[in-house]
């Protein structure tokens, strides 16, 4: 992409740096380069000042060197420059092959239907090729993150209400012995919620960071090489899980205490 008037492209495309000093700042053309997609630097580990080699039609081959890489989460690679970078690369003149259009509603509507003038070469809807593409994987994705979240909540259900009842039959004594010495119902049941509580913070802190690093590893792995994805944690994923985990706890905590309830001074003996 060469566009030809600067000003009017960065009305239309807001690109981000994610390298160097510029990093996080809108993207100035006129480096003496080309900005080049951030999916290109993170699959072949490219750095600024690498040389790409663009091979023309008829076999002749361009050296572009990079002067940077910009924020582009979309499928494909792009390489953006400037005129006077695109004319001392190839040696002729920016003519201007394609216009680029924000359109919305009737406007839009009239854009695609030049798509049957004789005139017009081609139109491509960028927004609607894309947003198909991913929504057909997302599609697929969320039916695959839905079966694994049902089956961890039915195995946390089950695991969390065994290991909770067998903790209550391991310390029935101390339980009895409590009551015996005075203390309430109450207090026995606090000195279950005490040892729930804290193993369970601690195995969401680590259930969370393993959940993350997890997360980041399959995000990686179903990545292909012309695709960059958003490796970023969730953080609303992450406080829903942990919610969901506390309650869940806490319910099975519940449930697993009414046995404190119904022991007696007999069962003090029995294992």
């Amino acid at each position: 992409m060469v566009p030809t008037e600067p000003q009017s492209f960065g009305s239309a495309v807001t690109l981000y740096s994610t390298s160097g000093d510029t990093k996080g700042q809108q993207l100035d053309l006129g480096s003496g380069g080309a900005w080049v997609s951030c999916s290109y630097q993170e699959h072949y580990g490219a750095q600024v000042g690498d040389v790409i080699s663009v091979v023309a039609g008829d076999g002749s081959s361009f050296d572009i060197p990079i002067a940077g890489f910009f924020r582009h989460y979309l499928i494909g690679y792009q390489i953006i420059m400037d005129a006077e970078t695109y004319e001392s690369v190839f040696g002729e003149e920016v003519v201007s092959n394609a216009l680029l259009v924000q359109a919305q509603g009737e406007v839009r509507e009239s854009v695609n239907s030049l798509q049957h003038d004789e005139r017009v070469f081609s139109i491509v809807d960028d927004r609607g090729s894309q947003q198909e593409q991913f929504d057909s994987f997302r599609q697929v994705s969320r039916i695959v993150v839905l079966v694994y979240l049902a089956l961890s909540i039915a195995m946390s259900i089950v695991v969390l209400l065994n290991l909770n009842i067998m903790f209550v039959e391991e310390k029935k004594r101390d339980l009895i012995t409590l009551m015996v010495c005075g203390y309430s119902l109450g207090d026995a049941k606090r000195y279950i919620w005490r040892d729930n509580v804290l193993l369970t913070v601690i195995g969401i802190v680590f259930g969370v960071a393993l959940g993350v690093v997890t997360g980041v590893m399959s995000v990686i792995a179903t990545e292909v090489s012309y695709v960059s994805l958003v490796k970023t944690p969730d953080l609303v994923a992450c406080v829903c899980g942990i919610a969901v985990s506390s309650i869940l706890s806490a319910v099975m905590t519940i449930v697993a205490l009414r046995r404190v309830g119904t022991l007696q001074l007999s069962d003090i003996n029995r294992t």
